[in-house]
């Protein structure tokens, strides 16, 4: 047991202790985990970095060279473009970005805009001349219906008449053709038309009160003259109309010696104008014939009219014989109106010439 017990002895002898390892041992691994985490930092460091990450980034013992080739050292910068001044103009910056264009080119963008859209709003022809027309409504069969001519964009004003110039009010009025034309009624005896066509026409039929036979007109597009006010004097009396003086008036005139151009304020060929005194506004010619032609508002007492010719505005005119004084009611008063300037024309007494009036007239 004693040789053992030595033996065992012996061999511990020759062993080396664990406590003499493990400082040699702790030592090593010390330094593999500080290179381990020095491997861990630098993989963090390519990563964060892009300059250590390009891999054409020189070699980290390589000298980078200047232009002229040396191996002076530079610096580690890498190179980018330079930033643009601060020094900036706003306000032709903001002008640039809003209109791009100088003030002269969009001028001359605005002027050529504004003649190509006028050329394109522009009829193809706009040479129409607006005119006032009346017409004596013939009823009986067989006859013609007055004609109403309109224009794109000018339409015209309707208005139904008595013989007396009395508006004639309405009940129904029919369109029969609404693509050619628009038909509205603006009062009790006016209507507007409106053209929808350049080419189309049609006709519009209106019921008036108080009248069997209805009134029919036409409405076709023109090119040379347009009706902006037409007057359809109707044959008989309106039932509204006032009362009339006694001797009432001569028939409807139909225009015979072109009582028109009185109507409308101008002077035919071959009359002559007169001095009217005692009733403003009035206007009085000689006509060729030798007979008084009166234009006003006021109604003609006496002498009785050949003809007369009103209109929708109360203006009338009166073809009379060639007298020197009249007698003329205004605001349901009678008074005398002189004429000047009559001079003795061919026609005879009845039709032409001037008449003598006795002093109780005068």
């Amino acid at each position: 047991m004693t040789t053992m017990q030595g033996s065992r002895n012996k061999i511990d002898r020759t062993r080396p202790s664990h406590r003499m390892r493990c400082p040699w041992v702790c030592a090593v691994a010390a330094a593999a985990l500080a290179l381990v985490a020095v491997g861990n930092a630098g993989a963090q460091s390519a990563a964060v970095s892009p300059a250590v990450a390009n891999p054409a980034s020189p070699p980290k013992d390589a000298q980078p060279k200047d232009a002229n080739g040396t191996g002076a050292p530079t610096s580690n910068v890498v190179s980018t473009q330079a930033l643009p001044s601060p020094k900036l103009d706003l306000k032709k910056e903001a002008l640039d970005q809003t209109a791009p264009m100088d003030a002269a080119t969009t001028r001359a963008l605005i002027e050529e805009l504004y003649k190509r859209s006028g050329a394109a709003s522009t009829p193809a022809k706009n040479t129409a001349k607006p005119v006032a027309s009346r017409f004596v409504v013939d009823l009986s069969p067989g006859a013609t219906p007055p004609v109403v001519r309109v224009f794109r964009g000018q339409g015209a004003t309707v208005s139904f008449l008595d013989s007396a110039g009395n508006p004639w009010p309405m009940e129904k009025a029919r369109n029969f053709y609404e693509q050619a034309m628009t038909v509205t009624q603006l009062g009790p005896h006016v209507v507007t038309v409106e053209s929808n066509s350049d080419h189309a026409s049609g006709s519009v039929t209106v019921l008036l009160k108080g009248l069997a036979t209805p009134v029919t007109f036409t409405v076709v597009p023109s090119q040379s003259e347009i009706d902006y006010r037409a007057d359809l004097i109707v044959p008989g009396r309106s039932p509204e109309a006032p009362a009339r003086l006694a001797g009432g008036l001569g028939r409807v005139g139909i225009a015979e010696h072109g009582l028109e151009n009185y109507l409308y304020g101008q002077t035919p060929d071959g009359a002559r104008r007169l001095d009217v005194q005692d009733l403003p506004l009035a206007m009085a010619w000689q006509d060729p014939s030798g007979r008084l032609i009166l234009r006003t508002q006021a109604m003609v007492a006496s002498p009785g009219p050949y003809q007369v010719l009103p209109s929708s505005d109360g203006t009338t005119v009166y073809e009379l014989p060639a007298v020197p004084v009249l007698r003329v009611s205004v605001d349901g008063q009678i008074r005398p109106v002189h004429i000047k300037g009559l001079t003795p024309g061919g026609g005879g007494s009845e039709r032409g010439g001037v008449m003598k009036v006795s002093a109780k007239e005068q």
